[in-house]
């Protein structure tokens, strides 16, 4: 309420209030020929049975009451003529332009339940690879997988809209533009962690996520967690050896890149170059400690020392299962004349492995042959979920080493996916990537967006701004990125310049504006002219009420939809319970004892 409208309730009020106190005076005293003025002698005169309320008494009522509305018509029309009338407007405005958002039956045919799980069952019974060489019996075939699959496995909750569940594709690409504390845990990422129908693998800088879902998806399968700085201490911890595997040198050299590549390297100059020549040096090295039975800390031991012979010197023992050119690159690192490019590079190198240093890190890395974790057997389980927690502000920046491991995960699932019926995971694995552009900072993340779904490989990915993805992934990769999200969340208090474009997204709408002007007789003409105006403006997308977001899916309008914090799910009080239990596993209360295994 604005200012000049509280004026006017009190003045309404008072004069009312005034009103009644006179009329009672005025009705006693006439009657009793005794007037009384104050409070305490008309509480007195009751006491004594002399107060009377009359008709004079009503009278007095009646005319002050037409005062007051007399005087708050007159200061409203004050107001509006020296040009107060704005709040007013405003509110009008709004109300106009709430008219004109997306409402609910002009999604139904996209995004209600019935019609996406129809849509969904329809493409697939249309896509399905054959399962003989008589189309009929494929077609039945399909028909009958397509109407056997849980509606959880087709569709995907994303909000509501005036009270009604809206659901995407589980194939949809899905990302969310949140700045820091605005609920992307408490409102996304919690439900779909604990709703997965299947495997999933979560990041986190915080435990949270974690202690919220955990004891839940264990009711699912078994939950792994990746915890470098050892903040958790959740029982299953991931031990994973970035060597194993890396015989084939293609594996190798992904790796390589997807360590270095996640490392940030904004405002060095040339620190992208560096980058990819350090992963390029570092993925040779892992061929070589995996075709001659070394760990990670030899790795460490000859990434401090590019001039080391010891790399090529294992080469020509195992030269017949070394791949072609490794010997020779790492030859020419070695006796490289460059000498300050080459130093840049065992400097970014020896920066990337530097956690390692650490001995509760490299043990982690270097698990006892069939101790590791086994990337193939859970993306495989029915329901396992793996959560890779990491916060590089409080400690070793192990952030590059999460995303190459989340990036390794990912790629083992493209390759695992065309072996499943046809070509894609049933149940999806999803993969919620809070803060991607650190802890998912994947070199192919713009392809990886645009085409996973189709393998049945759900992405989920998180990030503060726009900015944040261009810094990673540069324009054009943002871009790419932006294009090929489906689904696209943009919760309050973003910067204007992102949300400009959702504004004019959403359209505008014709109103009615009247204007008064004063004459110089004193009269007031009116005149009414149609006034284009946003269904919203950017600054009131910047201000989205808390528990609620912008969503883009694929061409249709921008809708205002609203999220649901997970202690308001149905199952909240299960959800309190499990928490609980968390916290008392991992030592989190008083008194609790850490119950921490590496495995």
């Amino acid at each position: 309420m604005r200012g000049i409208e509280k004026f006017a309730a009190g003045l309404f009020f008072g004069t009312v209030a005034v009103s009644a106190w006179f009329g009672v005076v005025c009705a006693t005293g006439l009657s009793t020929g005794s007037w009384r003025w104050s409070l305490s002698e008309l509480v007195e005169a009751g006491r004594d049975g002399q107060l009377t309320v009359g008709p004079v008494f009503w009278v007095v009522m009646v005319l002050g009451i037409i005062l007051a509305v007399v005087m708050v018509l007159g200061l409203r029309a004050w107001d509006q003529n020296h040009g107060g009338g704005g709040g007013q407007q405003k509110t009008r405005t709004r109300r106009e332009a709430e008219a004109h958002k997306v409402k609910f039956p002009e999604v139904r045919a996209q995004l209600s339940k019935k019609q996406a799980l129809q849509r969904g069952r329809e493409t697939l019974k249309a896509t399905q690879a054959p399962v003989s060489t008589d189309p009929k019996e494929n077609a039945a075939a399909a028909a009958v997988f397509a109407e056997s699959l849980p509606d959880d496995q087709l569709v995907t909750r994303i909000g509501k809209l005036g009270g009604k569940d809206l659901w995407a594709q589980s194939e949809d690409s899905k990302g969310v533009l949140a700045p820091p504390r605005e609920g992307k845990t408490n409102y996304l990422a919690v439900e779909l962690v604990r709703d997965a129908p299947g495997p999933v693998l979560a990041t986190s800088t915080k435990a949270d996520l974690l202690m919220i879902t955990g004891v839940g998806r264990q009711a699912k399968g078994r939950v792994w967690v990746l915890d470098m700085e050892a903040m958790t201490g959740w029982p299953d911890q991931v031990r994973w050896n970035p060597v194993a595997g890396c015989d084939d040198v293609e594996v190798a050299i992904r790796r390589g890149q997807a360590w270095a590549g996640a490392q940030p390297m904004n405002g060095v100059k040339g620190g992208d170059w560096f980058n990819s020549k350090a992963g390029a040096v570092l993925g040779r090295l892992l061929h070589v400690a995996a075709i001659s039975g070394k760990s990670m800390r030899d790795v460490v031991t000859w990434s401090n020392n590019l001039q080391s012979k010891e790399p090529q010197n294992l080469l020509h023992q195992h030269g017949e299962i070394a791949a072609p050119g490794v010997l020779e690159y790492l030859e020419g690192v070695a006796n490289s004349r460059a000498g300050e490019t080459t130093d840049s590079i065992q400097q970014t190198l020896s920066g990337l492995l530097e956690p390692l240093a650490a001995p509760r890190v490299l043990e982690q890395l270097s698990p006892p042959p069939g101790q590791e974790f086994d990337i193939h057997r859970f993306l495989t389980s029915e329901a396992d979920s793996l959560v890779l927690v990491c916060d590089e502000q409080i400690g070793l920046d192990t952030a590059p080493l999460v995303s190459m491991f989340a990036n390794e995960v990912l790629s083992e699932a493209r390759r695992i996916s065309q072996a499943e019926r046809g070509g894609r995971f049933w149940p999806a694995v999803r993969f919620v990537l809070d803060e991607a552009p650190n802890l998912a900072a994947f070199p192919k993340m713009p392809s990886i967006v645009a085409d996973s779904g189709g393998r049945g490989i759900e992405v989920f990915w998180f990030a503060q701004a726009e900015s944040q993805l261009v810094d990673r992934w540069g324009e054009n990769g943002a871009k790419t990125i932006l294009a090929s999200t489906n689904v696209r969340y943009y919760l309050p208090g973003l910067d204007l310049e992102t949300v400009k474009p959702l504004s004019e997204q959403m359209g505008t709408f014709d109103r009615k504006r009247t204007s008064m002007t004063r004459q110089a007789d004193g009269s007031v003409s009116r005149s009414q002219q149609d006034e284009e105006r946003p269904v919203m403006r950017p600054e009131e997308i910047q201000q989205l009420p808390s528990r609620s977001a912008i969503v883009r899916y694929r061409n249709l309008r921008p809708m205002h939809v609203q999220l649901t914090p997970w202690w308001e799910r149905p199952d909240a009080e299960q959800i309190k319970k499990e928490q609980l239990e968390a916290a008392q596993m991992c030592g989190k209360l008083p008194g609790a004892s850490r119950a921490r295994v590496i495995r």
